[in-house]
Parts: C-alpha cells; structure tokens; sequence
C-alpha cells in the first residue's frame, strides 16, 4: 500500500482547517480566507449565523470566524450586530473587517455616517492587504480630471456664482441643457434626490423666459447632452448613489436650485 506523500497530507491538513463559516459566509476577495468565497448577497443569514456562531464557540481567538460571522448578520439586516463583529474583528488586525467598518461609517450601516472613520478604516483595509478597499478610498475621493465640463466640480465645491455665470451669455443655454441633463441622468439611477419644491426650479433654469426653441435646434446642444450623460455616469460609477460624495453633491444641487426659483 503507497504511503500518503507530504504534498497529500497537507492538503489534508489545509481542509481539516475549513469550516462550514468558511463556505458559507467567506469573502471572495479576503487574502485571509480559507474558501472560495461567496458574495453579499448570495449568504443566507440564518445558516451562516449560525455555523459562525458555532465556529466561534470552538475557536473564539480566530477572527476570521468572527468577521464572516458579521458578514452573515449584515445578510440578516442584524446591522448593529454585524457592526460589533465588524469591530471586534478589525481590532484583532483582520484587514476585511476594516473595509466593511468603511462601508458601515460610510453608508450609515448600525452605526452612525462618520466620513473621516471610514476613509481610515479603508485605509487600515488596504494596508491590511484587501485590495478592494482601493475602489472604496476612491468613492470617499473626488477626482475633477474625471469629467469633460466644470460642473460637477462646481457643485461639490458649492460654487454657484461660477454656475450661474456660466449659464448666462453666448454659451448659456448650452451649459444650461449640460446642467439639466447632467442632473436628470443621476436622477434616472438614484433615488430622486432633487427636493419637491426645485422641481419647477430645474425646469425653470433650462428654460428661463428668454429660452426659444429653436436654440436647441443643433448638433452642439445634442453633444452637449452626450457629455452630461458621460460625466453622470462616470460620477456615479466611482461614487454610488449612496456614497457620502454622491449625497454631498444631491445636496448641494438642491442648495443650487433653491437658489434659483
């Protein structure tokens, strides 16, 4: 009978090391992980909760347990519980746990919006060797290379001198169709965020008394709307609807508008 070689023994080994929390509750990304992996929302709470749970009971030092165990109560909607193992996890040096502190403090998950937190705990994430945290100090980070017009750095700047100066003269009622599409392209993928009372206030900065319809009539006005769509898109892409960049930016549009009846 052929004796087991070593290269079989420490597979062996390596699998005795797997718990059903590995399986069921793993993040695909985690450089600690001992599974492949599964995504948010493909957990099923109640079982990974508790095969964490019970992985916990038998080896209580072991972090990993403890950060897939948040994972499981996040899929639950358990989000303060999920926050505490998040935490406990992150302070035992677990470099995923911190990426999902960021999202936490980021997005307001169980605890409260605190964007200085998150961006550290990003930080603390990639340090840590999960690489996904990258994208996430990203959408904590603005970036006004990334647009082909001004505006989206306007708005997060709160420079609505400069808008309203560029919405008046010769090329007005181009920047002002830019504005409006720009605005009404994140509206399409977010939750409506402009305020009641400046809906009218939009519509109205499109189209100010002096507008005349032939002044849409061309091709600029239709490459105009071209770029407002790209440069929504590529904001969100990097900042998510939710994103405290994203919401900052709501919020100074409706600023704007209100500003503008």
């Amino acid at each position: 009978m052929a004796l087991p070689s070593a290269a079989s023994s420490q597979e062996a080994s390596i699998i005795e090391l797997v718990e059903e929390c590995d399986i069921l509750a793993a993040h695909p990304d985690d450089p600690q992980r001992m599974a492949d992996g599964i995504a948010d929302d493909a957990i099923v709470p109640r079982l990974a909760v508790l095969a964490c749970e019970e992985a916990i009971e038998r080896d209580p030092d072991d972090p990993r347990f403890t950060f897939q165990l948040g994972r499981a109560l996040l899929a639950a909607n358990d989000e303060k519980k999920a926050v505490e193992s998040f935490k406990k996890a992150a302070d035992a040096g677990y470099a995923a746990a911190w990426a999902y502190l960021g999202d936490a403090y980021q997005f307001g998950l169980g605890t409260d919006v605190e964007g200085h937190k998150s961006l550290s705990a990003y930080k603390k994430a990639l340090d840590g060797g999960f690489k996904q945290a990258e994208d996430q100090i990203k959408q904590l980070q603005f970036d006004a290379s990334m647009y082909a017009r001004p505006f989206a750095k306007l708005f997060y700047d709160g420079n609505y001198a400069e808008i309203r100066t560029l919405s008046d003269g010769s090329s007005g009622s181009l920047n002002r169709n830019y504005v409006f599409n720009f605005i009404q392209s994140l509206l399409q993928e977010c939750e409506p965020f402009v305020q009641p009372d400046n809906v009218a206030s939009l519509y109205s900065y499109r189209y100010p008394p002096n507008w005349k319809a032939e002044q849409d009539d061309n091709v600029i006005v239709a490459i105009q709307t071209s770029v407002a769509e790209y440069d929504a898109s590529t904001f969100l892409r990097r900042h998510v609807c939710g994103g405290l960049i994203a919401k900052h930016v709501f919020k100074s549009i409706n600023l704007f508008l209100g500003e503008n009846p």
